[in-house]
């Protein structure tokens, strides 16, 4: 049965991208995915460009320059545009703007009809301006001003007609008012019988009047001749405003906006004199309307409207019963003055797309000016805000969210590498999943994992609310259905958990306004805890909320009984339902009494704001935890609070300081190793001739078919309780955060190097092509056989044990060894001549996609390094993983430095205290290794794939477009460098010594080619030479491990800290690394050659990573757990 893990944090998130002014003018519109996507003037004074904010068909936001897809030339000053959708989402667009010839100005392009995925990157072929005989042009009017003139006249409404099919254009005065105007105060377009024009409302002699104009082309002229009706239309006193929208006919309708509300006139009425229609919305909110605005999509419609106080607000109601709107239509003020500004709604009706909800999303700005998108869904009614920000690779913005993280196994406990998932959500709300821009939905959708069986979630949020998941079916990569148990997952149930804690032992109001932060800061301002009304309020509150939440919890929809409660409640504006949610939270400075109480079942909050009440019903879990965020904001407490009290923070100071652990143990093991090429060189002849010896005797005096190598096998006795604590923070959010915000923030495709190239050694270039390549060149035909044998085995029914990946390798191993022994010697001497070039480049400045933003603020202004980006990248997982564990950060080593290594290798002075931190510093070190470098190497591949132009692995690697990087190549030197002094033994007498030393041998020789070969050009041969490398020493490393595992298990009476739990599952853990390891081999030998088996590998890599990474994990805490000294044998496989 396959299976699934679950994880959340309600947590600040960071994303690669930047916020977006406001600018002067945008239209928000839908694209093909029904999204929205906002066309708009940049915020340049001197040069508005028009641009388009959209997603890119893999969900990614862009911002587009639309002047070369338009034919407008770069330069272009935009005026103004106008951009229309009809129901189909084609797109019209008429375009003002400045002529280069004649500055002082305007011209005019209409442009043919599109539709939402002609805007796009890339080459044009064709701008949407040319000419095509086979489009119907739009009509378009416009109000413009003369030169000197200083108001309207009613004679600036020009009118411009394409005929069609001549594509001829005319430009009229036929619309103009039929007095005087000294004002025109609005346009609306109509439509109806008497064919198309407008409504005009102006004012001519200090009154306010409205008139319709229609026009109809004459169909027995090829002139341009054009009927014309006109007719004047009852206004009330002191109209605003107007606005029209379409009947099922396509006929349009008016409303208008007046003093003592919003008046309505159907199609005949809006095309009659005196006839004055009706006054459909009278309530305080419809009044004092100086802007309103109709969405429609189809039969759905939302009146927007902002008052004299520039507040806005919406009716919500359907086209066919909006004279009813005041009865079946909800109404409420969303935005305060501040926040609205501009605006441009849209609305689409349900469909399977939008999870049978009507959506309605709005963009505006927001407090610092910035465009701001909010989205409705009427399943349950919330407006939530979205992110709505353009790519900025240098650049971070940090995200308020919940961040899920999922891990799905196969019935086999495999990674369901590339599998699907079928989810839907208890309501409708826009995510990020796995870097990309997506719509969950109450209706049931599959939802593709990565490679490592990994769905990551961020889901945007500014409150303790959160949709619950519910997770139905899963499939194979190959689409095959797998047996599994659907599950539910509530997001907000562990911040709410940890609130009903805290509440419970903050049992008295005074208690309450003494709570702490989980950083140990007071909770509460002075001026708030010492209001004791408001603290008593709140206490008494916040208890009724968790029990309402843990009363709910499960049930995630409406009851009967509260549907009816909510269908009785649309005559009391902005009550029972949530669509006036928002405006309570931001006037919740203005609320002068509030309460939470139940009554019948039925939980409300209710609170009141210039005297009026406004009554919520709480039935359902997530709008009790709007409700508790309310009581939150209302006691003065911002995110961070919320975040420091119920959610996850990361504790940077902790982090920062295992990162210059890391950072100081790599540049003090590099020391030392570059001390010490000379004494290694005279041991090289009896290191070879060891390890040769020890590879004759695999197979016979080392078992490797026990214990069976594949990741469904597991030690029985290994402590379930240690296990299932080590996956849970393992496959935690928090712990997986850096290895996701990796492969989904933008690190594979736009890290860079300040430095232009790495400078190539002309000593290491010729050595790897005059002497490495030639040796390696004999191993070919054996290299290319064993990968072929591999690949068989990867689709092998059942379980890929020790034997098999040792009988494929043996006779591989043995010439491999003399090929290296030919060549070792030069290698360690070039890799004294490079480490001090190594150290240079590995103090050069990286840009990488939110770490160097994030570095940067941390450290008030450093620049990251690449020596620094590997210090973090591995300290954030290691920190959070030892926390979790043990409740300690890693050991701390002031003091590290080459003679520091020298003397805990090689048994120096050192107390013993050191020494045990220096054991569990090693293996947590190692962990975080474990947990990021699976990403890397998707980086790396992913970037070797794209240059090799290997389409079906880029597909498989999601399309991201890589760009060379130094990061990912010193990333596998220094996890080399800490593999390698990782397996070194200390000078304690340890079962299988002689196997631990040879290890340690291998991977110091793994650190020489790789060093080298970085400073040398990447050509492909160069890379398959180093990727046979690699494979001799995964193969002989795994081998080693259990030679290692069956010595420990022959030493259980004489070896005082034998464990045999740790030591079965350490041997289980290097089968699974070599299986990885191979895995990547396999992945890029066939990467150009053939694609379908480097996929294949590329999913078990993934798999078995996980795997090893739970494994090394509970071997971990065993040890710690009775000895507090851990060990671990095998180096990191990739």
């Amino acid at each position: 049965m396959a299976s699934l893990s679950i994880d959340s944090e309600l947590m600040t998130n960071y994303v690669s991208a930047v916020p977006i002014p406001a600018g002067s003018h945008h239209v928000a519109v839908l694209d093909e995915k029904r999204m929205p996507m906002v066309f708009g003037l940049s915020s340049d004074s001197d040069s508005p460009q028009l641009q388009v904010l959209r997603r890119d068909v893999q969900g990614r936001s862009q911002l587009l320059n639309l002047h070369n897809l338009l034919g407008l030339p770069d330069a272009t000053r935009v005026q103004t545009f106008h951009v229309e959708q009809s129901w189909d989402l084609t797109l019209y667009l008429a375009i003002a703007y400045t002529p280069e010839d004649t500055p002082s100005s305007s011209k005019l392009q209409l442009l043919k009809p599109f539709r939402p995925e002609d805007l796009k990157e890339g080459p044009v072929e064709a701008p949407i301006s040319g000419v095509n005989t086979s489009l119907a042009y739009p009509d378009v009017i416009l109000t413009h001003k003369k030169l000197n003139q200083t108001s309207s006249w009613g004679s600036d409404i020009t009118h411009i007609h394409v005929q069609h099919p001549s594509q001829e254009s005319l430009a009229t005065e036929e619309l103009s008012t039929p007095e005087n105007a000294s004002e025109i105060l609005a346009l609306a377009p109509a439509i109806g019988k008497y064919g198309q024009g407008l409504y005009v409302l102006y004012i001519t002699q200090g009154i306010t009047k409205i008139f319709a104009r229609f026009l109809r082309p004459d169909p027995n002229s090829s002139d341009g001749t054009l009927f014309t009706f006109v007719t004047d239309i009852t206004c009330p006193t002191g109209a605003r405003c107007i606005t029209s929208f379409l009947n099922k006919k396509g006929h349009t309708a008016l409303l208008i906006a007046a003093p003592d509300g919003i008046h309505y006139l159907n199609a005949v009425e809006s095309t009659s004199k005196d006839k004055p229609g009706r006054l459909i919305l009278t309530s305080d909110i419809h009044r004092d309307i100086r802007q309103i605005f109709v969405a429609q999509d189809r039969n759905d419609v939302t009146i927007w409207f902002r008052n004299v106080k520039d507040e806005l607000g919406y009716t919500r109601t359907m086209a066919d019963s909006l004279v009813n709107a005041a009865e079946t239509g909800a109404s409420s003020m969303l935005l305060p003055a501040s926040m609205s500004s501009a605006f441009a709604p849209i609305i689409t009706a349900a469909s399977e797309i939008t999870g049978n909800s009507v959506r309605q999303m709005l963009v505006s700005n927001d407090r610092h000016g910035n465009l701001m998108l909010i989205e409705q869904s009427d399943d349950v009614g919330l407006w939530r805000k979205t992110p709505f920000y353009k790519p900025d690779n240098s650049a971070a913005t940090e995200l308020k969210s919940y961040t899920v993280t999922m891990k799905v196994m196969d019935e086999n406990g495999n990674a369901l590498s590339d599998g699907s998932v079928r989810i839907s959500a208890s309501s409708t709300v826009s995510v990020i999943l796995n870097g990309q821009n997506r719509l969950l939905t109450a209706v049931p959708t599959w939802f593709d994992c990565d490679g490592s069986g990994s769905l990551d979630f961020i889901i945007p949020s500014d409150s303790l609310g959160s949709q619950e998941f519910r997770i139905e079916q899963v499939r194979s990569n190959a689409g095959r259905i797998l047996k599994f148990a659907s599950r539910r997952y509530d997001p907000s149930l562990k911040p709410m958990t940890m609130l009903a804690k805290r509440m419970s032992e903050a049992d008295t109001p005074e208690k309450f306004a003494s709570l702490k932060t989980q950083c140990g800061e007071a909770l509460f301002d002075p001026s708030v805890s010492s209001d004791s009304d408001t603290i008593r309020s709140a206490h008494k509150c916040l208890g009724i909320v968790t029990q309402a939440y843990g009363a709910t919890t499960g049930l995630g929809y409406p009851s009967s009984l509260v549907v009816a409660a909510t269908s009785n409640a649309r005559n009391t504006v902005g009550g029972f339902l949530m669509d006036g949610w928002l405006w309570v939270r931001e006037m919740a400075h203005k609320v002068t009494e509030w309460f939470v109480d139940v009554a019948n079942g039925v939980w409300k909050f209710a609170c009141k704001i210039a005297g009026k009440l406004k009554e919520f019903v709480l039935d359902t879990a997530e709008k009790i935890c709007e409700a508790a965020t309310w009581i939150w904001e209302k006691l003065q407490l911002g995110w961070e609070k919320l975040v420091d009290f119920v959610g996850f923070v990361f504790n940077w100071d902790d982090i920062l300081a295992t990162k210059d652990t890391i950072s100081n143990t790599i540049t003090a093991a590099l020391g030392y190793g570059g001390s010490k090429i000379d004494h290694f060189s005279t041991r090289v002849d009896g290191f070879f001739d060891d390890l040769e010896r020890t590879i004759d005797n695999f197979g016979t005096s080392v078992k490797l078919d026990k214990p069976e190598i594949d990741s469904a096998t597991k030690a029985d006795t290994i402590a379930n309780s240690s296990e299932n604590q080590i996956k849970e923070a393992q496959s935690a959010t928090a712990t997986t955060w850096t290895s996701e915000r990796l492969k989904n923030g933008g690190a594979g495709s736009e890290t860079t190097v300040d430095a232009k190239d790495v400078a190539g050694s002309q000593q290491a270039i010729e050595f790897l092509t005059g002497t490495v390549m030639p040796e390696v060149q004999k191993l070919s035909n054996a290299v290319e056989k064993l990968a072929r044998d591999i690949a068989v085995l990867f689709h092998k029914e059942g379980r890929i044990n020790g034997n098999d990946l040792m009988n494929a390798s043996k006779s591989l191993l043995k010439v491999g060894i003399q090929v290296v022994r030919g060549i070792i010697k030069t290698l360690l001497q070039l890799f004294k001549a490079l480490l001090g070039l190594l150290n240079e480049f590995g103090n050069t400045e990286l840009d990488l996609p939110i770490f160097s933003w994030l570095y940067k603020k941390l450290t008030k202004g450093h620049a990251l390094t690449i020596f620094d980006a590997i210090g973090l990248i591995l300290a954030i997982p290691t920190t959070i993983f030892a926390k979790l564990i043990t409740g300690s950060v890693p050991p701390k080593f002031d003091n590290m430095s080459p003679t520091l290594v020298e003397s805990l290798i090689e048994g120096g002075d050192v107390s013993d205290q050191v020494k045990s931190d220096w054991a569990v510093l090693k293996v947590q070190i190692t962990m975080g290794v474990t947990l990021t470098t699976g990403a890397i190497s998707l980086i790396k591949l992913c970037h070797k794939a794209a240059k090799a132009d290997v389409g079906i692995l880029c597909d498989h690697l999601e399309n991201k477009p890589p760009k060379p990087s130094s990061l990912v190549n010193i990333f596998g030197i220094v996890v080399d460098v800490i593999g390698t002094v990782m397996a070194m033994p200390d000078k304690e007498k340890l079962p299988g010594g002689r196997y631990r030393q040879l290890i340690s041998g291998i991977s110091a020789t793994r650190v020489l080619y790789h060093t080298v070969a970085y400073f040398a050009p990447e050509k492909p041969l160069i890379d398959d030479t180093i990727l046979c490398l690699d494979l001799l020493t995964v193969l002989a490393n795994f081998g080693l491990s259990i030679a290692v595992g069956v010595a420990e298990h022959e030493a259980a009476h004489t070896w005082k800290n034998y464990d045999p739990d740790a030591t079965n599952t350490a041997m289980v853990s290097a089968g699974l690394n070599a299986i990885a390891g191979v895995g990547y081999f396999v992945a890029f030998f066939f990467r150009s050659k053939e694609p379908n088996i480097a996929v294949a590998g590329l999913v078990i890599m993934g798999g078995t990573m996980a795997g090893v990474t739970t494994l090394n994990g509970v071997k971990y805490k065993l040890q710690y757990d009775k000895k507090k000294s851990p060990s671990l044998t095998t180096p990191p496989a990739f």
